[in-house]
């Protein structure tokens, strides 16, 4: 429930004016409630000067007031940065601190959910990690096989790229038995992100807005991440790893982000298509 002091509310409008839903009015020159159809975003305390709104379930302590020290970044820094990042395919056996991961997902907490609803919840793998990569090998093995023996059908994949694939998991289980990892890279923690899709519309695109910015937060670590899209077959394809995981059946995750501290160092950005636009 909302709540205004109306004792400090001096009248400014502020919160009327940017309630999506419609659900503060003025009477008698101080904001009020008045429908019961809150989406409970948060704007209206972000608005007000004299903090006289309250979300009674939200934690009050953890709202920061705007100081440009903190909070502003240039552009050109933010863009620099952003064509600086590399997905990490080699890393340190360096053990991530738990610290580091919990920022990390504080990154996804605070990313935009339709409606508000932040429905997206986690699952981080990091003591059975070796054993979700063996059970995750073997299924796209197990997969690989059926694929070369003509069984190709239920992929969403186009035949030169699933010819490409099944060879690659293949090797990625022969390597494997040899102590290498093509899977997660010896990565040491595996962040999935999950979402209701009990909830219409379904959250794929709210998981990928979390997954993107919780990417970007490791980088200021100094970690490294990397979606994981093979993981992405072996987990549709087994019941044993979604039970493994304990991730319910009307949950939905897409690609996973191995974290871990990079064994490479880039010294320039990567070169880019050049973008097509249209301007209407």
């Amino acid at each position: 429930m909302i709540k205004v002091n109306k004792e400090i509310c001096i009248g400014c409008e502020n919160c009327v004016s940017d309630c999506l839903v419609d659900n503060i009015m003025m009477k008698d020159g101080k904001a009020q409630m008045v429908k019961e159809k809150c989406i409970y975003c948060g704007h209206c305390i972000a608005l007000c000067p004299v903090d006289a709104i309250e979300i009674d379930h939200y934690k009050i302590d953890e709202i920061e007031k705007y100081d440009p020290e903190k909070f502003d970044i240039k552009e050109e820094n933010f863009l620099n940065f952003m064509k600086f990042r590399r997905s990490i395919r080699t890393y340190k056996d360096e053990e991530v601190e738990k610290e580091k991961i919990e920022k990390i997902i504080e990154a996804g907490r605070y990313s935009p959910t339709g409606g508000n609803r932040q429905h997206i919840s986690y699952t981080v793998v990091k003591d059975k990690l070796p054993k979700l990569r063996e059970m995750a090998i073997n299924k796209l093995y197990e997969i690989s096989k059926e694929i070369k023996s003509g069984n190709d059908q239920g992929y969403d994949y186009n035949k030169s790229t699933l010819d490409r694939y099944y060879k690659a998991w293949e090797k990625m289980y022969e390597e494997f038995q040899e102590g290498e990892d093509r899977l997660f890279f010896h990565g040491d923690t595996l962040i999935i992100a999950k979402g209701d899709t009990r909830l219409k519309p379904k959250p794929q695109m709210e998981l990928g807005i979390a997954l993107s910015r919780m990417e970007l937060m490791a980088y200021t670590m100094g970690l490294g991440t990397c979606y994981i899209g093979y993981f992405m077959t072996a987990f549709a394809k087994s019941k044993e790893i979604r039970d493994f995981l304990e991730i319910k059946d009307y949950e939905e995750i897409v690609s996973p982000l191995i974290v871990g501290y990079p064994d490479v160092k880039y010294i320039k950005t990567a070169p880019r298509n050049k973008i097509k636009v249209d301007w209407l």
